[in-house]
């Protein structure tokens, strides 16, 4: 699984996750910054990133990712 989704107003997720592994590696690139973060997750949560009914769900879920706390 890999590809990339843009959530306009909150960024771009660049996404990669091989047949054997049980969690996706994701690359975030904010809108209006120049630096990417990465983060691990599992696919069930990238899926809730992505499909995310507002702006403000999809920040919530990647912020914590980002800081590693578990969804």
């Amino acid at each position: 699984m890999h590809g990339r989704y843009h959530i306009p107003g909150v960024g771009t997720l660049f996404h990669r996750k091989g047949w054997f592994s049980a969690k996706a590696r994701v690359r975030y690139l904010a809108t209006g910054h120049t630096r990417w973060q990465t983060f691990t997750t599992d696919p069930g949560t990238l899926m809730e990133i992505i499909t995310a009914r507002t702006q403000a769900e999809a920040r919530t879920l990647i912020s914590l990712c980002l800081t590693g706390t578990e969804t």
